[in-house]
């Protein structure tokens, strides 16, 4: 076999054997992510979204409400108004209801008077947030069964 020939053949097998040796990485860490974005709402950097609930306007980041809710989703990635304007209204929406959502949404976690589960519980499931609903239905189960 002619020297270039020999050449080409040789690097088509090490391109093969380099395509076996391909792995995954893993180890990226939820919880860093997490953090660096909440840091980011509280610190009010690169925001770019507002939701109005009720008289109360809320900064965030469509990357978060979209990755969390499938209502978002639509609202900023869809044909409709909210994806040009980047505002969300939702009149109905208790503020503190509203709040303790978001917070889940960037920490994982949120804190709420108890007596505003089930509203917590009627948001998660209209802005269609599936860790959440679960979460939420778990503790109002949990203190319906200890009455």
């Amino acid at each position: 076999m002619p020297p270039r020939k020999r050449a080409r053949a040789a690097a088509a097998v090490a391109s093969n054997e380099n395509a076996a040796a391909i792995v995954a990485v893993a180890g990226g860490d939820d919880a860093s992510w997490r953090e660096a974005m909440g840091q980011l709402w509280r610190d009010q950097k690169l925001i770019d979204c507002v939701v109005t609930v009720g008289a109360r306007s809320f900064h965030a980041h469509r990357l978060v409400l979209c990755a969390s809710s499938a209502f978002m989703r639509a609202a900023f990635l869809g044909e409709l108004a909210e994806s040009e304007t980047a505002s969300v209204s939702l009149p109905e929406v208790t503020a503190a209801a509203f709040e303790a959502a978001l917070n889940w949404m960037y920490e994982g976690k949120c804190s709420i008077d108890e007596a505003l589960l089930p509203e917590l519980l009627q948001l998660a499931l209209r802005l269609q947030v599936p860790l959440l609903i679960s979460e939420v239905e778990s503790l109002v189960v949990a203190r319906i069964a200890s009455n």
